[in-house]
């Protein structure tokens, strides 16, 4: 059973049907991104954390009232599944299961920013923070806007390993 809150922080994950790498294209990368973008902004909830890899996305948002996650979900996933399957001409499963977490506490909230900014590093999709701030895929350059660049750095630090230190 799911328990839902309005007004919480939610962080939210979303696996491809088996894990596969639908999305190793960067058109379908950017394609998810933006439906994430645009459902946040259609829902007028804030884009707190993003990022898309090879075979899942991540975001974190504050969702006012529990009844828009359906529609958020169904506008990420039932929005970017139809376009990229008509671009592949085909009808195919394209998402799987999901994950949401309620962020209890700032620092949790700050550990949270940092595992879905740095998930491509993670991910071994970019091999340092240069190539994560140039990732179009990802909201660690905003973080680092909000912030500063040593400061975001040290939000990933907290929570993934890096093999490049």
């Amino acid at each position: 059973m799911k328990i839902y809150l309005d007004g919480a922080y939610y962080f939210i994950t979303c696996a491809t049907s088996q894990h596969k790498p639908f999305l190793k294209n960067d058109l379908y990368k950017n394609i998810v991104f933006d439906k994430i973008s645009k459902a946040l902004k259609n829902l007028h909830l804030p884009d707190l954390a993003i990022s898309v890899q090879n075979d899942h996305y991540h975001f974190l948002t504050k969702i006012d009232h529990k009844e828009k996650i359906g529609r958020l979900l169904n506008l990420i996933n039932g929005g970017s599944s139809y376009e990229i399957n008509k671009i592949e001409n085909i009808n195919r499963r394209f998402w799987g299961d999901y994950w949401m977490r309620i962020i209890e506490n700032e620092v949790v909230l700050n550990k949270v920013i940092g595992y879905i900014v740095g998930n491509p590093l993670k991910h071994g999709i970019v091999k340092s923070f240069e190539e994560l701030q140039e990732y179009p895929y990802c909201t660690f350059d905003k973080l680092i806007a909000i912030y500063d660049k040593q400061t975001a750095e040290e939000f990933v630090r907290s929570v993934i390993k890096l093999d490049f230190e």
